[in-house]
């Protein structure tokens, strides 16, 4: 990358700085003359242990007059009345930048009061993106739930929900402020002025503007964030910067001031997407025998494949990760320059990518991609009224990718997957692939080379201590020092000839002092220094209350032990409902058209996904306070009302025969528990679960039966009011023993999750046909909306059956199982010939011996309830599923 491409870059990472110093008071003036003085007070002094660097390697940022020409001269006034600039400074560029930034940022409120107010309020809030996604929210909507506190972006806070404006709104900004201030004052001396440390940078952003609004302005909406605007002009920045070397244009002045219009339409960007299909397949497809362990591996394998895959494209087009929008799931949108030299990378890369799959990986992994040429006017849809000129763009990359996937390989291609291998080899025991393969340790099998070393792979992956993942060079690695301790079966193969080593995090700065060093990246941690990319969030948590007498590991039969009541295990696969239609047109208002479906909503959407299913998930499962159901829908439900409440009749008398069952129920067990003083407190015990894979809009998760409903309800509330029930995503929960193969696991738990996605249901509140939002449990008839598993499913019928049979120290439950199988066979025959008269003889083999008042008063409404739902179709299908959960949480073990 060139010098001054780079200086561009941190000059417009950077040119806003001056909003966040400003308000930390005791400094004047506009906040680029605030911004340029306090980069220029800084003493580069690094700051890193054991990088090598010595205070002679000190960044003047003073001298770094170009930077702080793109900080101080980045509004129109003070660029034009600029003496001592060049044609050619980057402040120009910076300039523009900043203004298709912006154009694709503010939108002015409409509809939100009577009167429209102007002005800056430098306290304002930042809102939740999801504000104005499908239609926009008014402040009294939902409580006014769409604003942040102001807080640091760190992984170990708790989840940071939506809250009312006035609570966000606190007199201790000022503190807030001045620990950003220092925050950027000592990571900024410590970094130098090179492409090495931009993603340092772009971290150091992101972890301190996340929660700050980009504009004040209190006619504005201010749901985009400091960080995500200084973000979007940096890419906007570089890629002028390369469209105008193309064209051997240097006069910037000129081109921003004399050709404005020009700039603006003249196709100068590319929207770039890429697809790896097979990611799915490519985790499941091994054996039984250790599954859990490589299943989990396997995941996080590809997760840092598609990483590296992208630093590696943008180490070749020379851009930054400013540039990338989106990367999830195999999926991801990057901003680019409308250049040949761009397009002739992009198709080599591709090209070379999918020969290293077929080399490796067979056909299991493919990248399609595809583009497509957009003018600044487009990306920011300055032309609000015609949606079509910026939905069209994803259309248009979309078909391109589609009509790839439809015909994946040249004719060359698969003449040499038809020849095959010539070099012999056997089925490889995990993958089984033909491959050149040796006997694993305590001779479990045969397994090919990848395969080898991803076993020691997920040994060092979950270990706390070993956070750094560590890309090498393959070629020079033969020199390196650091090489002599380590064992070929250590490293994992990545594209362009690189190796993956998973070390501490002092094993990485011995690497950074090679010549072999490519880069690195460091999991659920911010960290600044030389050529390390981003922070990997990872929804890292496998715990469980029983573990591997042998491993002493977390495996599928330690977590089907850890269960309640019957021995078995779960999988849940869920993911978004609609997300692809989202990024096209989520922002689209019927009132106001599409004025609200910009780039910079796009990517901020992208960002908080990822971050919710990457790195707030971990926080749901460990019970994170506030992703658990609220207080007021508690009362929708019997089994959580106040515990002196179950001792009474209906009348409120007191109970006559006090309860002498200990068994609790399902929810006393998992959802909630009630403390002496009859309110919910926080879950202590661990939930035994195992994240697999958790990306950009999906989930795979497996665990104890009980705990798996338990978290796919926390997740359903906690997404929920993340985005303030803008989207909503549907589950597949599938039940199994821990023998079961995995790849029929998640293949049938994928066919519940479609199920899930066709459920059709009427919303209590406003009374319309939803669709989707929906839970499949077991098997495909056992579909719901989560609204109908919450309120009828456990909040009726599971709490009637529990209620009933603890009271009664669980008698009469023989006829409880043949209660079900009938219910099961007039399912099955669609009600028809259904036998009344059995039925009432069932409920009367139920009664209790126990002739007081209460328990008869308690038994007659349970006969009631059931004798009604069991003739009706839908009830009596959650009857069947509420019967379901009862009975696998009071079975024995087996």
């Amino acid at each position: 990358m060139e010098k001054r491409q780079v200086q561009l870059i941190y000059g417009s990472l950077l040119h806003d700085i001056g909003k966040a110093v400003q308000r930390a008071g005791g400094e004047g003036g506009t906040h680029s003359k605030i911004g340029g003085d306090f980069i220029a007070s800084l003493d580069g002094i690094s700051n890193a242990e054991g990088d090598g660097r010595t205070k002679d390697d000190a960044i003047h940022w003073a001298e770094e007059t170009e930077i702080l020409n793109c900080i101080r001269y980045h509004h129109g006034t003070s660029l034009g009345r600029a003496k001592d600039l060049a044609p050619n400074s980057l402040a120009y560029l910076s300039y523009i930048a900043d203004n298709m930034a912006s154009a694709a940022d503010r939108r002015e409120k409409q509809n939100e009061g009577d009167e429209q107010k102007f002005g800056f309020d430098s306290s304002v809030p930042l809102a939740s993106v999801f504000k104005v996604f499908n239609g926009v929210s008014k402040d009294s909507e939902e409580d006014g739930k769409w604003h942040f506190v102001r807080r640091i972006l760190n992984p170990e806070n708790p989840i940071p929900y939506p809250e009312n404006r006035a609570a966000c709104q606190r007199e201790n900004d000022e503190i807030f402020y001045t620990e950003v201030k220092r925050n950027l004052r000592e990571n900024l001396r410590g970094m130098e002025i090179r492409e090495e440390y931009i993603s340092s940078l772009l971290s150091l952003l992101e972890a301190n503007l996340s929660f700050i609004p980009s504009s004040t302005a209190v006619q504005e909406q201010e749901d985009i964030s400091l960080y995500d605007h200084l973000k979007l002009t940096a890419a906007f920045s570089e890629c002028l910067f390369q469209y105008l070397e193309e064209k051997n244009i240097s006069d910037y002045k000129s081109y921003v001031f004399e050709q404005v219009e020009e700039a603006w339409d003249t196709p100068s960007f590319l929207l770039y997407s890429m697809d790896v299909s097979g990611i799915q397949s490519f985790i499941y497809t091994i054996s039984s025998k250790g599954a859990l362990k490589g299943l989990r591996a396997r995941s996080f394998y590809l997760e840092i494949m598609m990483e590296h895959v992208m630093d590696e494209l943008l180490e070749r087009l020379s851009l930054s990760r400013a540039s990338l929008l989106y990367q999830g799931g195999g999926h991801a949108y990057l901003l680019l320059p409308n250049t040949e030299n761009i397009k002739t990378s992009l198709k080599s890369f591709k090209e070379e990518l999918n020969q290293w799959f077929l080399k490796k990986f067979d056909i299991s992994l493919f990248m399609a991609d595809g583009y497509a040429e957009c003018s600044a006017n487009v990306l920011c849809n300055k032309d609000a009224g015609n949606m079509e000129s910026y939905t069209a763009l994803y259309r248009r990359v979309s078909e391109e990718i589609s009509k790839q996937k439809r015909a994946r390989y040249t004719a060359k291609d698969i003449l040499s997957l038809n020849q095959g291998k010539t070099s012999g080899g056997r089925e490889c025991s995990i993958c089984h692939r033909m491959e050149n393969v040796e006997t694993l340790p305590d001779h479990r099998g045969e397994a090919c080379p990848i395969c080898r070393a991803l076993e020691s792979f997920a040994k060092a992956l979950f270990q706390e201590k070993k956070n750094s993942f560590i890309i090498l060079d393959q070629d020079k690695l033969k020199n390196a020092k650091a090489i002599k301790s380590l064992k070929k079966e250590q490293y994992l193969p990545l594209p362009s000839n690189r190796l993956l080593l998973v070390e501490e995090e002092k094993e990485l700065i011995k690497w950074m002092k090679e010549e072999a060093y490519v880069r690195s990246y460091i999991k659920n941690e911010y960290k600044t220094g030389n050529k390390l990319s981003t922070k990997l969030w990872i929804a890292d948590y496998a715990e469980s209350e029983e573990l591997d007498e042998e491993s002493k590991t977390v495996t599928f039969q330690s977590l089907a032990k850890s269960a309640k009541g019957i021995e078995r295990l779960s999988v849940l696969r869920a993911d978004v409902d609609d997300l692809g239609a989202s990024f096209v047109s989520g922002f689209r208002n019927p009132e106001l058209g599409g004025r609200f479906n910009t780039l910079s909503r796009t990517s901020t959407l992208s960002r908080q996904l990822s971050l919710f299913f990457k790195l707030y998930l971990k926080k749901v499962i460990q019970g994170d306070e506030g992703s658990r159901i609220s207080e007021s829908e508690k009362e929708l439900y019997h089994f959580y009302k106040k515990a002196e409440e179950f001792g009474k009749d209906s009348n409120g008398r007191e109970e006559e025969k006090k309860e002498t069952n200990n068994s609790k129920t399902f929810f006393d067990e998992g959802f909630w528990k009630e403390d002496k003083e009859n309110k919910p407190v926080q879950k202590q015990e661990k939930r035994s679960i195992a994240v697999v894979y958790s990306g950009g809009d999906d989930v795979f998760l497996v665990g104890a039966w009980n705990d798996v409903i338990d978290v796919a309800l926390d997740l359903q509330e906690a997404f929920r009011r993340f985005t303030g029930g803008k989207l909503h995503f549907s589950a597949g929960i599938g039940f199994y023993s821990p023998s079961f193969p995995i790849h029929r696991m998640a293949v049938e738990t994928g066919e519940l999750e479609d199920s899930a996605k066709r459920v059709e249901w009427q919303n209590p509140e406003t009374h319309n046909l939803e669709k989707k939002n929906g839970i499949c449990l077991f098997e495909e008839k056992e579909c719901y909306s989560f609204t109908q598993f919450r309120n009828t499913v456990l909040g009726e019928k599971y709490a009637k059956i529990e209620r009933f049979f603890r009271s009664t120290n669980d008698y009469g439950k023989v006829f409880l199982y043949r209660l079900l199988e009938m219910l099961r066979e007039a399912r099955d025959k669609n009600g028809k010939g259904f036998n009344r008269a059995k039925l009432a003889y069932y409920l009367s083999r139920m009664e209790p011996k126990d002739k007081g008042e209460y328990m008869q008063s308690l038994y007659q409404d349970f006969a009631h309830a059931i004798y009604t739902w069991a003739p009706r179709e839908n009830e009596r299908n959650e009857l069947i599923l509420a019967i379901y959960l009862y009975v696998y949480l009071i079975r024995d073990r087996e």
